[in-house]
């Protein structure tokens, strides 16, 4: 949703949601609302709504519920052990979050530019699973892993064969 620069101080934030192309951007059917509703432009309610959005399968709406149902079925993250994993490469942020079930490892580009990077896993691991591509991924001998992320990409794979079952696919 958008913002309307011309309120002054807060206001310019607390414009009316827009949840449908309707009068008010289907926020209210009254005839004024208190703050005026962004209309349009790139961003007013006409082009962008929640009812838009929810038809839209690559939407960032659709993306954001998939991505809260899968970390809510990923427990590793609220209850687990975390440990900070080295990467060779500084933009890169890893973690792994270690559950008496199962291990989570979490890598996120923090820059804007591709990297391929490698991460210290301290151990030998029996195998990842990506739960984001829904498949197993390659483990190094070494204990190392190798990843290629694009630009602000992020990979979260569980650790471990066998445990696709834990794995849900998010679409």
């Amino acid at each position: 949703m958008g913002e309307n620069l011309d309120l002054p101080e807060r206001d310019a934030i607390r414009t009316p949601m827009q949840w449908a192309n309707a009068k008010n951007g289907g926020f209210s059917p009254a005839g004024r609302v208190v703050l005026p509703v962004l209309s349009g432009g790139e961003f007013g309610y006409e082009k962008v709504n929640v009812a838009a959005e929810q038809r839209d399968p690559g939407s960032f709406l659709n993306w954001m519920e998939r991505m809260t149902r899968l970390r809510l079925r990923s427990p590793e993250f609220g209850t687990s052990r975390c440990e900070w994993l080295k990467a060779n490469d500084p933009a890169v942020l890893a973690h792994c979050c270690r559950g008496e079930r199962s291990s989570l490892l979490a890598v996120h580009n923090l820059s804007g530019r591709e990297v391929e990077t490698t991460i210290e896993l301290g151990r030998k691991v029996e195998g990842l699973f990506d739960l984001l591509k829904n498949c197993e991924d390659h483990v190094d001998e070494d204990g190392r892993q190798r990843v290629r992320l694009g630009p602000y990409g992020y990979r979260w794979m569980r650790e471990g064969r066998g445990l696709e079952s834990l794995a849900p696919a998010i679409d």
